[in-house]
């Protein structure tokens, strides 16, 4: 639980942290408690329980992460995109609710194992798609501000720029 131990030292070494770095590290760990849970389960049901808490945070990561670099770039994005963004993120976290109910999102799913670690099994149904275009959104929108940064150094040094794009590249995937 890394990320659980950054955001306890994110807050305590820093005195009034942004929201949304805080939002970050809280759907980070939300996402990696689902994993931890989906990797323990014993029963599909549970699996399915834990592959939703992996989407409450994994959905929000990369709009909380695009507002992090649109604050470390100096950039305020336009109140009608982020809430546009936060609608379809609302939307297709609902589909992702619907798995056990629903062939929408899954068409199918199975619990299976690989040395002894446990793993959702699932074919996607028609509205996943939905998911891929959601991330792919924000992260080309979040790429678009650290290009945009590099381009006009006078707001954010080099330096950042390039730690921000680094770490943009190798979050993804």
């Amino acid at each position: 639980m890394g990320s659980f131990a950054e955001l306890i030292a994110f807050r305590l070494l820093i005195k009034r942290p942004k929201p949304d770095f805080v939002l970050f590290f809280i759907a980070c760990t939300l996402s990696n408690l689902g994993y931890l849970t989906l990797a323990i389960s014993r029963t599909v049901p549970e699996a399915l329980l834990a592959n939703k808490i992996v989407y409450l945070g994994g959905i929000f990561l990369p709009y909380f992460m695009l507002q992090s670099i649109a604050a470390f770039c100096n950039f305020k994005l336009p109140h009608w995109l982020e809430i546009v963004l936060l609608v379809f993120s609302f939307i297709v976290l609902a589909l992702t609710f619907s798995a056990g109910y629903s062939q929408i999102y899954y068409r199918n799913v199975a619990l299976g194992e690989y040395m002894k670690v446990r793993y959702l099994w699932k074919s996607y149904g028609p509205t996943h798609i939905f998911f891929p275009i959601l991330l792919f959104t924000e992260i080309a929108l979040a790429a678009f501000l650290v290009l945009r940064a590099i381009r006009k150094q006078r707001d954010v040094t080099l330096h950042t720029t390039i730690l921000l794009l680094w770490g943009l590249l190798f979050s993804v995937g």
